[in-house]
């Protein structure tokens, strides 16, 4: 059984082309996916919405992000007995290819170690997920190979069938995280505990905001470094001193092309 979470944020359920594609995919499988978690973080509810049996719809005008949505799924995951937990965001371009191959795969899979299965994500046009979690810039290394990963990785949130259990284990998503850099800590804990990751052999097109940084507003970059600092200092310790040789080379690096943002990259430099 699996429950999925769809978070949408300023845009409603129909308009939302991965809402589309489950609602679609569930209609012509009935029975592969349980349930759907429609959380909406709009700061107004959607009114005229009709859904299906099985989709549920929640408004928080808080938008507190990512964790607590999760985790609300996680919730209904647990009552609904599901033995995986689909994440997604509101742009997520799903194929039904991917759709059966990562259902298929959550089926067979008896290795109890597993605690995520994930597909390669693409976003303008590049591989960004997953990608090795033992360097400062990844994505500048090799990728991860198709099956289980010996290696530790981390991958994004969006896509992702997480093992219920292990989120038991773990007690669910850190709030501390509410959205920057919750799947860097997932992940991390994941290879902490013992267990490890399945990259299936599909890719599919999520839209990534933070490959184009020069679109990023000032204050939404100062929120990422923010948490990106957070992490490193305090669970990723082991990386921590080389994310500060980084974050000095990008202090310089900005200094010549966006002073504002070399500003803000000097504050996580204190």
């Amino acid at each position: 059984m699996i429950t999925a979470i769809v978070v949408l944020y300023k845009m409603k359920p129909e308009e939302s082309k991965t809402y589309q594609n489950l609602l679609k995919y569930t209609k012509e499988q009935q029975g592969m996916i349980k349930n759907v978690v429609i959380y909406d973080n709009s700061p107004t509810r959607c009114e005229e919405i009709s859904l299906p049996e099985g989709y549920i719809y929640i408004h928080d005008s808080t938008n507190d992000g990512l964790a607590k949505a999760y985790n609300y799924a996680f919730e209904v995951a647990k009552e609904a007995q599901s033995k995986w937990l689909w994440l997604f965001d509101q742009d997520t371009d799903l194929e039904k290819t991917f759709l059966n191959k990562a259902i298929q795969e959550a089926q067979s899979e008896s290795e109890e170690k597993i605690a995520s299965i994930v597909p390669y994500i693409r976003s303008n046009n590049k591989v960004v997920s997953p990608v090795f979690a033992d360097t400062i810039r990844p994505l500048v290394e090799e990728l991860p190979k198709i099956g289980l990963q010996n290696k530790k990785v981390m991958a994004i949130n969006s896509g992702s069938l997480v093992s219920v259990e292990f989120l038991k284990k773990i007690n669910g998503f850190n709030l501390e995280f509410p959205i920057d850099y919750l799947d860097h800590w997932f992940y991390h804990r994941i290879f902490e505990e013992g267990y490890t990751v399945d990259v299936i052999n599909c890719t599919i097109d999520h839209e990534l905001s933070l490959m184009t940084p020069k679109e990023v507003s000032d204050e939404r970059y100062l929120q990422i470094l923010t948490y990106e600092k957070k992490y490193y200092e305090k669970y990723n310790q082991e990386l921590f001193p080389a994310y500060k040789k980084h974050l000095k080379k990008r202090y310089l690096k900005n200094l010549l092309v966006d002073r504002k943002k070399a500003k803000l990259i000097a504050k996580m430099m204190k």
